[in-house]
């Protein structure tokens, strides 16, 4: 028997901080906003939560990432070159939430002088996946072919992990928040792709079997029009292509519910929906 092991989750993170998840409207409570930030910021590695340095939290993390490295894929692989798998793992974690191909990862790591092969590549995007550092998603569709020769969105198992590795995520809150809520569903299901409608628009999360599908796109602010406006475009389209009912927009500050023509939109804090 065996069972996957996170890292907490915010419901997890607020336990571990001495409040109940069933409290009604969490995001009307301050001291749930502090929690919620420091989640943010540092992820749910319990360790953490004993570390008072920043610093020393952020080697902690890097040093997760390089005993990833150093025991389960350089050893049990026998990977003599050291360097370029550290590469390759930094190249990975700062794709979090974006979308790569084999192909752009070879022309990066050539860039830095290193030699190596597409299969090479491929081979360790499986090993690190297989050792739970990263989580390769692909796009949904039936076809085989299609879904191989499309780029995959890269996630990490905990986005501070990633943010330790790659300081440059730190200004990049959207793709924070989108590993987060990768993750959470990533918990729930093993089935989840991204999507691609007809006219080109994406949906970050499409999770389910055909009949029973659930959208999920995430947006940091939908106060302004135009954005908002793009995100519903995009979910409207996929729910009639799709023949989904539902679908939900994680956000830090907005609630709504939208009736539309084909499906219910539900707009939700990510506070809220995350326990």
């Amino acid at each position: 028997m065996s069972w996957e092991l996170f890292p907490y989750s915010f419901k997890e993170y607020l336990f571990a901080h001495g409040l109940d998840s069933k409290i009604k409207m969490l995001s009307s409570i301050d001291k749930v906003h502090n929690i919620f930030s420091q989640y943010l910021k540092w992820g749910g590695f319990p360790e953490l939560l004993y570390i008072q340095s920043e610093n020393q939290k952020t080697r902690y993390l890097q040093n997760i990432a390089m005993d990833v490295i150093s025991r389960d894929i350089a050893m049990r692989y026998k990977v003599q070159d050291l360097p370029l798998l550290h590469t390759l793992m930094l190249l990975l974690l700062g794709t979090m939430s974006r979308s790569i191909t084999v192909n752009k990862l070879k022309q990066k790591l050539s860039g830095m002088h290193y030699s190596t092969s597409n299969e090479w590549i491929s081979k360790y995007i499986r090993y690190f996946s297989d050792a739970y550092l990263i989580f390769p998603v692909e796009i949904l569709s039936p076809n085989i072919a299609v879904r191989s020769v499309n780029p995959k969105k890269i996630y990490c198992v905990d986005h501070a992990l990633a943010l330790a590795c790659d300081f440059k995520l730190f200004n990049n809150m959207g793709a924070v928040l989108e590993n987060m809520v990768f993750v959470h569903l990533r918990r729930q299901t093993f089935d989840i792709h991204y999507y691609k409608t007809s006219n080109g628009h994406e949906i970050d999360f499409v999770t389910g079997t055909e009949g029973n599908l659930s959208l999920y796109q995430v947006c940091v602010d939908l106060e302004d029009e135009d954005t908002k406006n793009r995100e519903l475009r995009a979910i409207k389209e996929a729910c009639i292509e799709l023949q989904c009912q539902r679908a939900t927009v994680v956000t830090l500050q907005q609630t709504e519910t939208i009736h539309a023509e084909n499906c219910e939109i539900m707009i939700v804090k990510a506070v809220d929906w995350l326990v």
